[in-house]
C-alpha cells in the first residue's frame, strides 16, 4: 500500500471525540465551524440559522453560537413539520 494515500485518508477524518461532550451537554458554547461539523451543515448555513436563533455571541472578538437557544429554534422546523403532516 502506498504511504502517501494512507496519509492522506487519515487526515480527511478528524478526531471529532470533543463532540460527546456536546452531545453529553457539558458544552453549551461552540465556534460556528464547530457547530457546522456537529449539525452535518454547510458554515454559512449554520450562521444563518444561529443568527435567525438569536444564539450568536462575540467575547473578545470571538464568535460563538448558544447550542441550547439553537436546538430550540432547529426543533421549531421539527414541530412545524409534525402540524403540517397532522393536517393533511
Amino acid at each position: 500500500m502506498n504511504r502517501k494515500n494512507s496519509k492522506s485518508k487519515e487526515a480527511k477524518h478528524k478526531d471529532l471525540s470533543y463532540l460527546e461532550d456536546v452531545f453529553g451537554g457539558k458544552r453549551r458554547f461552540v465556534t460556528p465551524e464547530v457547530g457546522a461539523r456537529l449539525y452535518s451543515m454547510r458554515l454559512s448555513l449554520f450562521k444563518r440559522h444561529a443568527k435567525a436563533a438569536g444564539a450568536n455571541m462575540v467575547i473578545s472578538r470571538h464568535a460563538i453560537v448558544d447550542l441550547n437557544k439553537f436546538n430550540e429554534y432547529i426543533e421549531t422546523f421539527y414541530e412545524k413539520d409534525e402540524v403540517e403532516q397532522n393536517e393533511q
